[in-house]
This record gives C-alpha cells, structure tokens and sequence, in this order.
C-alpha cells in the first residue's frame, strides 16, 4: 500500500482526526469520484480550462490524505490542460480512473 497511500501521513491524519478519520475518508471517497467525474465531462468536451481546475482541486485533495501515485497523475493531466495539450491526455484520465479506484479500496479497508 505504500507505493499507493503515503500510510504515515494516513497514521497521522488518524491519530489527530481520531474519531473523525473515517467521516474525512467518506468525505474523500465522495468528492473524489464527483471531481473524476467532472475531470472526465471535461475531458469530454474538450475544455482544458475545467479540466485543469478539476485536476488542481482532485490533486490537492489527493496530498491531503497521502494519495501520492494518484496526486502524481492529477499534476501530470494538470500541466497537460494548463498547455494545452491533448496527445496523452486521455491516458492519464483512463491511469487517473484506475488509481482512484486502488486507492477508494485501500481506504475503505481503512474505515
């Protein structure tokens, strides 16, 4: 899970939410698949201006909660939409889509 989730960053982020922790991961869970979802509408329609927001705003909240290979990804279809360039960018919304994926079932087996 390590390559996946930074798991010190999720100990922590458990130690100091306590309680709370699993009411921050459904948070994630949710937010993450609506934001995929605009990335790909985005996509879709071939607005890079959207599509870059979206991929700032889902890779942000991927670092919030340790999600390394997918915030990695975020940034790469971020910089893409910033310039403009489509060659490669569906691959990474199809590599985006199967990290969320991994990481919603690694988190679910944390809450």
């Amino acid at each position: 899970m390590s390559e996946l989730l930074n798991t010190e960053l999720l100990a922590e982020l458990k130690d100091i939410m306590e309680d709370e922790f699993p009411a921050l991961m459904e948070t994630f869970l949710e937010q993450s698949a609506e934001q995929y979802a605009q990335a790909r509408t985005a996509w879709d329609q071939r607005s890079m201006d959207e599509l870059r927001r979206v991929a700032h705003s889902l890779k942000g909240s991927c670092g919030n909660i340790g999600a390394v290979a997918l915030q990695q990804t975020c940034a790469q279809i971020e910089h893409l939409a910033k310039d403009g360039v489509e060659d490669g960018t569906e691959a990474l919304i199809q590599l985006a889509a199967t990290q969320l994926d991994d990481v919603n079932e690694a988190l679910r087996t944390l809450i």
